[in-house]
């Protein structure tokens, strides 16, 4: 599995940079739009069981890189791996 490399200066900057400019919502639906471009599949947060558990409706973890639990009979969270360099 491949995950995004982030570094973790840049991180804490864009991090305080958005913050600080409460450029929150803005944010979220770049993420929304890009997110509809990916031929990526996102079935297990379409799942039933599993659609509660989604802060959005509209933002889903893709399916080959969403972090899966290991508690027995429930695998499902709304979030995927990143890596970040110390």
């Amino acid at each position: 599995m491949e995950y995004n490399k982030i570094d973790k200066n840049k991180l804490e900057s864009e991090f305080h940079d958005i913050e600080s400019k409460s450029l929150w919502p803005k944010i979220f639906q770049q993420i929304r739009e890009e997110s509809l471009k990916k031929e990526y599949s996102s079935e297990e947060a379409k799942k039933g069981d599993n659609k509660f558990l989604n802060r959005y409706r509209d933002v889903n973890p893709y399916d080959h890189s969403r972090v899966i639990l290991s508690k027995p009979g429930f695998s499902y969270i709304n979030a995927s791996f990143i890596t970040v360099s110390m």
